[in-house]
């Protein structure tokens, strides 16, 4: 005979939210549930051994990820836009002529910030060489470029 599971309480959704969402540790998230109760560790971790509560607590945690991931993606995005924005206004105007501080230091700033977004700048290679660029690792720019 097959066990029917039982639909979970929203006090068990609570439950695997303060772990999930709030990042609290399950027995903490144990006793803000369900009080102030001898033994929470115990208890949450036969909590989450329930086959209901850990398809919830799966479900809810790659929601999270995606979430997170999908942030990650926009403001990595952006950042980036907006740096290469910024070299290339600096590097139009260096070809004009008109070479200031201000420009040289955007350059600068903005190839560095750029390596640290695509993963290019350790502190390894920059006692190798001062500055990381791009083209050292076939991303598609030029050193002549900047």
């Amino acid at each position: 005979m097959k066990k029917v599971e039982k639909p979970i309480s929203e006090k068990q959704k609570m439950f695997v939210r303060a772990i999930v969402c709030d990042g609290l540790r399950q027995g903490e998230a144990y006793k803000k549930c369900f009080g102030n109760v001898k033994f929470p560790d115990s208890r949450a971790s036969y909590l989450l051994k329930k086959t209901s509560i850990l398809k919830y607590y799966n479900s809810l945690s790659a929601q999270m990820e995606k979430q997170a991931i999908e942030r990650g993606l926009w403001t990595r995005e952006l950042a980036t836009q907006a740096l290469w924005a910024v070299l290339d206004r600096a590097r139009k105007d260096i070809k004009d002529g008109v070479i200031t501080r201000s420009s040289v230091m955007a350059v600068i700033k903005s190839v560095k910030e750029l390596n640290k977004i695509y993963g290019l700048y350790t502190s390894q290679n920059i006692a190798r060489s001062g500055v990381i660029f791009a083209d050292d690792v076939n991303i598609g720019v030029s050193r002549e470029n900047i």
